[in-house]
Formats: C-alpha cells, sequence, structure tokens
C-alpha cells in the first residue's frame, strides 16, 4: 500500500509540474448604461467637448439594454470630431455614485499588469439616415430629404496621468448609407476594441491605465459623418478584465511538497 500511494503522489506531481498557458475568466464592469441622468452631469458626466459645439444628451432612442442611450449629435459639424467625453474622478471624500467609483475600482484592476488582456465594448445605434434620426426612424426611397451617399464612423480615445491614446485603426464601426439615399431603419454594431497596452492602441505598452497611480481618467468618442445632420447612439459602456487563475505549473510546487511529506513518512 505504500509503494502504491508513493507512486500515486508521484504521478500527480509529474502532471502538475508540467508548463501550461496561463488561463484567464473575464469580469465585465459596467461603466456607463445611460440610465440614470447623473451619468450626463455637466463637470463629471458624459458630456460635448469643450473644443467644438457638438450636442450631448440622454435619449429614448437607440437603446440597447434598458431604456436611455447616449445621443451624440454633430450638430453642424462634419469630417472627424471628438464628440463627446466623460471624466471618472477619485475624490477627495470619495466617488459621488456608484457608477463612478465603480469606473475607477475597474481602471485600477485593469491597470494592475491586466492591460495587455483587457478591452472595452459598447452599442453604436445609427437610426435611418441622419437626415431621420430621430424625427423620422422609418426612411422610404421618396423621403425629400434622403441624399445620395455618405458615411460615419466611431473612434476611441483615452487620457489620463499616463497620456492620451486611441485605438488603431481610427474607426472602430463604420456605416455607409447607400446610393439610393436610405439604408435600414435601424443599425446596431457591437464594438469590440483591441486589447489596451497593444498595437490596438497608438503608443503600444503598458501603464496606459491607472494602477494606483492616477486619480482620473477621462474617456473619448468620435464621430465623422460626411454629411448632416448626423446622431449616433451609444449605449451599455464596458470594461471587460481577466482574473488571473492559478497557474497549473505552480499547482505542482503543492504536489511536489506533498510528495516530499509522503517520502519522509515512509
Amino acid at each position: 500500500m505504500r509503494g502504491k500511494g508513493f507512486l500515486a503522489a508521484l504521478a500527480l506531481s509529474a502532471a502538475t509540474v508540467l508548463p501550461a498557458a496561463k488561463s484567464f475568466a473575464d469580469t465585465t464592469w459596467l461603466l456607463n448604461d445611460f440610465e440614470t441622468a447623473n451619468q450626463f452631469a455637466p463637470t463629471w458626466g458624459w458630456h460635448a467637448t469643450t473644443w467644438q459645439s457638438q450636442a450631448v444628451s440622454q435619449s429614448p432612442n437607440g437603446a440597447t439594454g434598458g431604456n436611455y442611450s447616449m445621443a451624440i449629435d454633430a450638430n453642424g459639424n462634419t469630417g472627424f470630431q471628438w464628440g463627446a467625453s466623460v471624466e471618472y474622478n477619485v475624490y477627495p471624500g470619495g466617488p459621488p455614485d456608484a457608477i463612478q467609483q465603480n469606473a475607477m475600482t475597474a481602471f485600477n484592476w485593469a491597470g494592475d499588469g491586466r492591460e495587455a488582456h483587457s478591452h472595452f465594448e459598447f452599442d453604436v445605434v445609427w437610426l435611418g439616415p441622419p437626415e431621420n434620426d430621430p424625427g423620422h426612424p422609418t426612411p422610404t426611397p421618396d423621403d425629400p430629404n434622403s441624399f445620395t451617399g455618405g458615411w460615419e464612423g466611431v473612434t476611441m480615445a483615452m487620457n489620463s496621468n499616463n497620456g492620451w491614446v486611441q485605438t488603431q485603426p481610427g474607426n472602430l464601426a463604420e456605416r455607409h448609407w447607400g446610393t439610393n439615399g436610405f439604408d435600414q431603419p435601424v443599425e446596431t454594431i457591437h464594438v469590440v476594441t483591441g486589447n489596451i497596452g497593444t498595437t490596438s492602441w497608438s503608443g503600444a505598452g503598458t501603464n496606459k491605465l491607472p494602477n494606483g497611480d492616477a486619480q482620473w481618467i477621462q474617456l473619448y468618442i468620435s464621430l465623422n459623418p460626411t454629411s448632416l445632420p448626423a446622431v449616433m447612439h451609444i449605449d451599455n459602456l464596458v470594461l471587460v478584465t481577466p482574473d488571473y487563475i492559478p497557474e497549473p505549473a505552480s499547482l505542482g510546487l503543492v504536489g511536489l511538497a506533498g510528495l516530499t511529506l509522503l517520502r519522509r513518512r515512509h
């Protein structure tokens, strides 16, 4: 019986010390669902960028979860533009609400050695041709306001004490309107960015996110319309990060320790 116990421990040790790839389980952190008005607070919530005249608002149109989305209206601007931005901040007395607190916890968790495996996800919604959003959500071929072409794209950027980075390539989602001047009444694209700290973002490398070393981080979302008016809806913004799972190689140390104890006993 002693020999069988020894062989069993030896087999366990041999199996657990073999090298294996690191494994991950994902955690999805909700940054914004746009269901509450405080997520659009003028100081710390989502708002229009200060150097252009876009309009950002909570909208009952274009929601992919819940009842509201964030509407970004180019408001007379064509071409590339940072339409909306937000700042998540750690206040001296603590974050002002659960959304802020959850966001900063998520960013610090991702920044603690997990950047290369963390990414953002969100939904982009367009409601028909831009001139039909939201007044005429069902465009028709004979719509007198239709136009003969155009497209719109979206880009994301981050800014903090660790510097400015943005997604590469520039357009995470694109919509092209047909030459007949109308398109689907509703078009939704689920965006999954590349992993942070890789070449999917400008300035590839680590330390893009806070790691307890930054008290604030800003996110920017752009739109790039070729025709006006143009409105884009964003919903369900999340940060997906990995949870490290103990590697089989590290468990091998436990097996070896057990083998050593078994040999000492016998």
